[in-house]
């Protein structure tokens, strides 16, 4: 049991460094005030984030004790 819930939690940092991934290829090369002004990319930025935060909210008290001094809460809401 122990083993299929590492990969659970394998899985949701997986998903969490893929969308941090695609934050930063979508805002490369981007002055912020265009970031901003396109509606596209406001709504891809804020898929990303929510795919951060719903990944970082599965997984477990344990994992994420070990990263005391990331913000979870802030992270997960």
């Amino acid at each position: 049991m122990r083993k299929c819930c590492m990969r659970r939690g394998a899985a949701f940092l997986d998903d969490i460094a893929q969308a941090c991934e695609e934050i930063e290829r979508i805002c490369q090369g981007r002055p912020a005030a265009e970031v901003e002004a396109d509606p596209v990319l406001r709504a891809a930025l804020l898929y990303h984030l929510a795919v951060i935060g719903e990944a970082a909210g599965r997984l477990s008290e344990a994992l994420r004790a070990r990263q005391r001094e990331l913000p979870w809460p802030d992270i997960i809401s």
